[in-house]
């Protein structure tokens, strides 16, 4: 059963976001700011500012993910890597 996004909405003080967030904004030379979205597709926007370029990423919080998920997802990106690689 999938939940409406309404019930698993990740709010901007969210201790696991708030975490993310401060590993990102460890790495040197990058300036990280967080924005609310008032959409039902994603949960907010990430934009990341060097002194070369400006970059924004939407993404959506997906609390059901386990170890396992993350295990195969990285496999498939090493796997395209790979693909793309030879092409």
């Amino acid at each position: 059963m999938i939940m409406p996004k309404q019930f698993h909405l990740m709010k901007q003080d969210d201790p696991l976001l708030n975490k993310c967030l401060k590993h990102i904004q460890a790495l040197p030379n990058l300036e990280v700011r967080n924005s609310h979205l008032e959409t039902n597709d994603v949960d907010g926007l990430l934009t990341i500012r060097s002194s070369i370029n400006s970059v924004n990423y939407a993404y959506t919080i997906q609390p059901d993910i386990t170890a396992n998920s993350i295990k195969l997802v990285i496999r498939y990106f090493k796997l395209l890597k790979e693909k793309f690689k030879h092409n």
